[in-house]
């Protein structure tokens, strides 16, 4: 979830909310169903209900909706617009949309449920001939040096400085994706785009590709930078490339396990895999540096962010299909309190239902009433 001071950056991305302005105004026709998933604070519904749509169906679980609301109504188009707080997945609409807009990327379009709600949105809720305002992505990579990241992965765990060994996290840091954005200066090898998502016709939420790089000067490299071409509506395009204007999104970098010295006419093989998996995106990379006059690969790496984060076997355990699961407290807390939540209790009533029933875990009616507060606006019907 964001912040206004983040929401306020994405409005002041004028490269971003220039190009989705003209794509709005050149896909919506009047009389038109649109629907827009992730609204925010509104912006582009407002564009599509100026541009002549019928009605406007806006998507957005965030209490930022409430801004989008009042700024709806005091723009003159309450009327027009209807706001959803809820995700897309347990949205179901009057009618069909004709015209699809979404922004739900990070710094990659492989983020969270982006893909899956694109997906589920044009199986649902658009009709057959629906105009999608995303209309491809075309990813890229290529090798970057990064002293910055370099420090990040490797100097930031050199306990020696300390008289100390961190080489149990220095062994996982490697194997995390990182938000940055490299300079045009730091690019070692020609760009090459690994994999294309056709937003109107892609159906699968895992993005793969191979690529061979081939490096044009030496330097030495500290991983791999990422980025994205979109294409809009209407021939309009982002990227977030590090020789095009700084947006909002920033980019990905892969790092390497070592710094690796690298000679003009390298070539490095990268395989990149995006998996979806419990509700966002697992990376796999595999990067090997083949050198002219040498028949074994300089270095070979295989990394894959499953790697880069800390796992107790109790926390693996309970990935397994054989696992018997059994209620936390926490559960029970939450349990307890759904169970009451039928609308004639009060939140002040079911905080001292809660510290009777749990007097170790609430020992005071205030920290209860947090709880309460805290399952309510989760999980409370509007």
């Amino acid at each position: 979830m964001y912040d206004l001071r983040g929401y306020g950056g994405m409005l002041s991305d004028e490269g971003r909310v220039t190009a989705f302005h003209q794509a709005i105004r050149a896909a919506v026709k009047p009389g038109d169903v649109v629907l827009e998933l992730g609204t925010a604070t509104g912006l582009m519904a407002f564009w599509a209900a100026q541009a002549g749509a019928r009605h406007v169906h806006a998507v957005e679980p965030d209490p930022a909706i409430a801004l989008a609301r009042q700024s709806a109504a005091d723009n003159g188009l309450a009327e027009r617009i209807t706001f959803h707080q809820t995700v897309s997945a347990h949205l179901t609409l009057p009618e069909r949309a004709q015209v699809l807009i979404e922004d739900m990327r990070g710094a990659m379009p492989c983020f969270k449920t982006h893909l899956m709600d694109v997906m589920d949105a044009r199986a649902r809720l658009l009709t057959p001939d629906a105009v999608l305002i995303n209309q491809r992505d075309t990813l890229y990579v290529t090798v970057a040096e990064s002293q910055k990241q370099s420090a990040h992965v490797h100097t930031a765990w050199d306990g020696s400085r300390w008289g100390l060994d961190l080489s149990a996290a220095a062994k996982l840091a490697p194997n995390c994706y990182a938000k940055h954005r490299c300079t045009p200066e730091e690019v070692l090898a020609e760009p090459r785009a690994w994999a294309e998502i056709h937003y109107p016709t892609v159906s699968s939420p895992h993005v793969r590709g191979v690529v061979e790089l081939s490096v044009t000067r030496a330097a030495t490299a500290h991983g791999l930078a990422l980025w994205f071409d979109l294409e809009l509506f209407g021939g309009f395009r982002i990227s977030n490339a590090p020789m095009e204007p700084k947006h909002t999104y920033g980019s990905a970098f892969l790092p390497w396990p070592e710094p690796t010295s690298l000679l003009a006419g390298d070539r490095v093989e990268v395989r990149l895999d995006a998996v979806f998996t419990g509700g966002d995106y697992e990376w796999n990379w595999a990067s090997t540096v083949r050198r002219d006059g040498q028949a074994a690969p300089v270095v070979q790496f295989k990394q894959s962010t499953f790697q880069g984060r800390p796992i107790t076997p109790q926390s693996l355990a309970k990935k397994a299909g054989g696992f018997r699961p059994r209620r936390s407290e926490a559960a029970e807390v939450q349990r307890f309190l759904l169970d009451r939540m039928d609308g004639t209790a009060t939140n002040a009533e079911l905080a001292a239902a809660l510290c009777a029933q749990f007097p170790q875990t609430f020992p005071t009616t205030a920290a209860a009433l947090a709880r309460v507060v805290t399952v309510v606006e989760k999980l409370a019907a509007e």
